[in-house]
C-alpha cells in the first residue's frame, strides 16, 4: 500500500542512537499471603511462557501463564492440590516449557517431615492441567526419607526427573515419564556409589529423548570430589553409559571439585562446568569439560578465566554455561578487582579456545550470581545478576559478536535479588523475574527486554529528526511502524505486534522515509522528518520490523511510547 497523504508523511521525529531500553517492570505476585520464595520463569520457541513462585504464608505454589512476549500475565494458577497446609519449596529449577509444554515440580511435606518431590502438566499451554499431583518416586516410601535436591528436564513428551535423597550420605536416583507427565517409572539408581559416597551438586540436561546427568561425590577417597556423568534413554527406560568421570584431570592435579556443577546441551554438543580448589591454593577455579558427540568423547577439563587463583587467590563463584549453536558461554563472579564482578566468555566447541573475559558489570559495591540465557548465530546471548550500588536488575547482551552496554532491567527503590532470565525464541526475546521489597515486603517483578531497539529523544513538533534502530541483524530490510494504542494485530507468521491497526500504522507499515537497510552493526534509522505541529503534546507508540531476504518476516522490536513536545 502506498500512502500519499503529505500532513502524514512528515509526522515523525527526534534524532538519538538507541539506549538499551527494559521493558516497564510490573509486580506479578499480588493478592498473597505471605514472602513469596523460589521464583522461576521458563519460555523455549513457541508462544508460551510461565512463570511459577511459592507463597509462604499459606504454603501454596503459584504459576502465572504468558505469551512469549511476556507483556501481559494470566489470573495465578494454584499447582498444589495440597489440603494440609505443609511446608513446601520451590527453586529455579522447578519450572519447565518444552513449545507449549509446562512442567512443574516442588518439594511437598505433606506426607511427613520428610520433603517429597510432587509434579503436575499441562500439554496444552496451561489450558489444563495434570487430574492431580504426582508424587515422583525417589527410591524411598513416602515421606520416609528427604528429597535433599531435584532437577527436572524435557524432551516433548519424554521427561526425566533427577533426585538426591538424604539418608547421611545422598544417594541420587532418576525417574522418567513418555507421557507428558501422567505416568512416571519408578525410580532407578543413577550411579553405583549410592550408598558409599556423599553425592552433592547435580544437573539434568534432555535432548532427543536422551538424558545428561552430573554429579559431584567423594567416591575415589572418601575426601576430595570428582564430577560424574551418565547418560539415560528416557525412551527405552535404560542407561546407556554410568559413572564416567569428567574431572580426570583435576584428578590428576590432585584437585577437589567444589560448589556448583552444570550442564548444557543443544544438538551434538554436550558441556560440563564444574568449580574446583586446592590447585595452588584454597581458591577457587571454573572448570569445563567439552564433548561434540554427547558424551562420547571428551576434550578433558581445562580452567576457564583470566582471573588468578592460584597465586593471587582470586576466587570464583557461581558459575553457569549454556550451549547454543556450536558455540559454549559461561559466566560468573570472581573478585579479582577487589569485589565480586560478574565476566563472561565463550568459546566455539571446535577449537575450544575462550576469548578474552567480558567484564559484565560495572558495580561500586560488588555483584550478585549470574544467569545466562538465549543464543548465538545471529540471535543474542544474555547475562543478568544483581547488582549491589542500589541494588539493581542489571544485564548485558552479545549479538553479532559485540557486547552491549550494561544497562539496568529493574526500576525498584527496594532490594533487588533472585535474578532469573530466560529466552524466548519466537520474539528473540528475554523475559526477567526478580524479587525486590519496594513496599516493605518482598514481591514478584517481572520485565524483560529485546536486543532489537527503537528510539527517538527530543521530539518536537515543527523540527526534523529520525528514529534510530540498534540490535538487529546487518543487511535486513526494516520498516518502522506507529500507532496511537497498543493492540493485538497478528502477523501472517502468528506473532502478536502488539499494536493496534490504525490510521498511523495504516500510514506508517509502507512509508518510504520510515523505511532503509540495517548496517552492519547493527543499526539503522529512518530520514528525517519533520514533525506537523498538530502532534504537539502526543504520545505514540513505534515499532521496528525487518524482513530477511525471501521478504518474510524477521526481527520484531518491543512497541516504545515516545512523546512529542
Amino acid at each position: 500500500m502506498k500512502f500519499t497523504n503529505s500532513t502524514l508523511a512528515v509526522i515523525f521525529l527526534g534524532s538519538s542512537l538507541c539506549a538499551q531500553q527494559a521493558r516497564e517492570m510490573q509486580i506479578v505476585s499480588a493478592g498473597i499471603q505471605g514472602p513469596p520464595t523460589g521464583i522461576s520463569i521458563a519460555s523455549e520457541n513457541a508462544d508460551t511462557s510461565a512463570l511459577m513462585f511459592r507463597d509462604s504464608g499459606n504454603e501454596t505454589v503459584w504459576l502465572r501463564l504468558s505469551d512469549g512476549r511476556g507483556l501481559q500475565w494470566s489470573p495465578p494458577v494454584r499447582l498444589d492440590d495440597d489440603t494440609t497446609g505443609a511446608v513446601k519449596e520451590t527453586h529455579k529449577h522447578s519450572l519447565q516449557v518444552d513449545g507449549n509444554k509446562i512442567y512443574a515440580a516442588w518439594l511437598d511435606q505433606r506426607n511427613g517431615p520428610g520433603s517429597d518431590l510432587y509434579f503436575t502438566s499441562s500439554l496444552d499451554g496451561g489450558l489444563s492441567w495434570s487430574p492431580t499431583n504426582i508424587r515422583l518416586d525417589d527410591g524411598f516410601a513416602s515421606g520416609n526419607n528427604i528429597v535433599r535436591n531435584y532437577r527436572l528436564a524435557s524432551s516433548g513428551n519424554d521427561l526425566a526427573a533427577l533426585i538426591s535423597t538424604d539418608d547421611g550420605n545422598e544417594r541420587l536416583f532418576i525417574t522418567w515419564s513418555n507421557d507428558g507427565g501422567a505416568t512416571w517409572a519408578p525410580a532407578e539408581s543413577v550411579t553405583s556409589h549410592n550408598g558409599t559416597a556423599d553425592i552433592d551438586d547435580i544437573a539434568l540436561v534432555c535432548s532427543n529423548d536422551f538424558a545428561y546427568i552430573a554429579w559431584r561425590d567423594n567416591f575415589i577417597n572418601g575426601v576430595d570430589d570428582s564430577v560424574w556423568l551418565g547418560v539415560f534413554d528416557v525412551k527405552r527406560g535404560q542407561f546407556v553409559s554410568q559413572d564416567i568421570s569428567v574431572s580426570p584431570n583435576l584428578n590428576a592435579l590432585g584437585g577437589d571439585a567444589d560448589d556448583g556443577v552444570e550442564l548444557s546441551v543443544d544438538d551434538n554438543y554436550l558441556a560440563v562446568l564444574f568449580h574446583a580448589d586446592n590447585l595452588g591454593s584454597i581458591s577457587e577455579q571454573l572448570r569445563v569439560n567439552l564433548s561434540l558427540d554427547l558424551g562420547v568423547s571428551w576434550t578433558g577439563d581445562f580452567k576457564v578465566g583470566q582471573y588468578d587463583n592460584a597465586v593471587l587467590g582470586h576466587d570464583v563463584d557461581n558459575g553457569v554455561v549454556l550451549v547454543e549453536d556450536s558455540t559454549v558461554a559461561v559466566a560468573w563472579q570472581d573478585n579479582r578487582s577487589g569485589q565480586n564482578e560478574v565476566y563472561s566468555s565463550y568459546a566455539d566447541f571446535v577449537s575450544g579456545i575462550f576469548i578474552a573475559d567480558h567484564l559484565c558489570s560495572n558495580s561500586t559495591t560488588g555483584a550478585g550470581a549470574p544467569r545466562i540465557a538465549g543464543e548465538f548465530a545471529g540471535e543474542s546471548f544474555a547475562v543478568a545478576w544483581s547488582q549491589f550500588s542500589g541494588r539493581t536488575f542489571s544485564s548485558c547482551f552479545l549479538r553479532n559478536g559485540v557486547w552491549s552496554n550494561t544497562f539496568v532491567v529493574s526500576a525498584n527503590t527496594g532490594d533487588v535479588r533472585n535474578v532469573r532470565i530466560t529466552w524466548n525464541d519466537l520474539y528473540d526475546n528475554f523475559l526477567a523475574l526478580w524479587i525486590s521489597n519496594d513496599s516493605g515486603v518482598d514481591e514478584v517483578f517481572c520485565g524483560g527486554y529485546r536486543p532489537h531497539q527503537v528510539s527517538g529523544t527530543n521530539l518536537v513538533a515543527g523540527t526534523p529528526g529520525t528514529i534510530s534502530l540498534s540490535g538487529f541483524s546487518p543487511g535486513e530490510v526494516f520498516q518502522v511502524v506507529a500507532s496511537a494504542s497498543r493492540g493485538n494485530l497478528v502477523l501472517p507468521d502468528s506473532r502478536n505486534l502488539g499494536l493496534t491497526y490504525d490510521f498511523l500504522l495504516k500510514a506508517t507499515r509502507s512509508l518510504a522515509p520510515f523505511g532503509g537497510v540495517i548496517g552492519l552493526d547493527g543499526t539503522g534509522s529512518t530520514v528525517p522528518l519533520t514533525i506537523p505541529s498538530a502532534f504537539s503534546g502526543e504520545s505514540i507508540f513505534f515499532l521496528a520490523v525487518t524482513f530477511d531476504g525471501n521478504g518474510d518476516f524477521a526481527d520484531l522490536s518491543d512497541a516504545v511510547l515516545l512523546d512529542i513536545q
